[in-house]
């Protein structure tokens, strides 16, 4: 497994770099490099981590790049911001996850093993060619969906996030569950499933007159292609 971390101390390669590559644990080549040399790295990395400066601007930008050149790579941004706007304009840089600062690095290190499970491709023995839901359907060799005629691509993330609501439609899922099931990480911090549930929203709802996605207030959210009940909102 290769690491990539940009940041302007190597503080977060220096305390990361033993507990990846604790005894029983897979071999883990991690490089670090200054923001300004970002762009001079291999292109043979599995995971990149991105520690945001104040004010965030450059971080960013580096964050749109790499997802640009690589669409597929797991992104991580590290960042002492935690207001929504912040972690909202991180994703749509192209960021995977978000983690505040400060953090625990056993965290990190439960998160990028995570995001790295998630990025592998599943043999096909292991799963249908395509779920479907209503008319809406998941395309597991394309990695995209499709609903009604209209093909939607997906964030890797994106992708994991709408196939969990697949395969458990009409039941409301906590946003626990989802951090637990989708990111494999308990999260007590889980806004930015709002964040991911607000982008499918908009790539699979838009211009349709059903809407799948509900919001359960108080609860979490839920794929039911019916009549809501009155404790669900859009």
């Amino acid at each position: 497994m290769n690491i990539f971390i940009i940041e302007t101390k190597q503080r977060v390669a220096t305390v990361m770099k033993p507990l990846l590559n604790a005894p029983g644990s897979p071999h883990t080549t991690i490089q670090a490099s200054l923001p300004e040399k970002a762009e001079a790295v291999s292109s043979d990395v599995d995971l990149l981590i991105i520690d945001i400066p104040i004010p965030p601007g450059n971080g960013l930008e580096l964050c749109r790049k790499w997802r640009s050149a690589r669409p597929g790579l797991p992104i991580i941004l590290l960042s002492v911001a935690d207001n929504i706007d912040d972690k909202i304009a991180g994703f749509e840089a192209g960021a995977t996850d978000y983690v505040e600062k400060p953090f625990h690095p056993r965290e990190l290190n439960a998160r990028i093993h995570a995001l790295i499970q998630c990025n592998r491709p599943t043999p096909p023995a292991q799963k249908a060619t395509v779920l479907q839901y209503a008319d809406l359907q998941l395309d597991f060799h394309r990695l995209s969906a499709i609903r009604g005629s209209k093909e939607v691509e997906l964030t890797p993330r994106e992708f994991h996030l709408l196939e969990y609501l697949i395969r458990n439609p009409e039941r409301p899922l906590s946003r626990d569950e989802l951090a637990e099931n989708v990111w494999h990480t308990p999260n007590t911090r889980t806004s930015f499933i709002d964040v991911y549930i607000n982008y499918l929203r908009k790539k699979i709802d838009t211009g349709f007159p059903t809407k799948l996605i509900h919001t359960q207030t108080g609860f979490g959210f839920m794929l039911k292609d019916k009549q809501q009940p009155d404790n669900l909102t859009l």
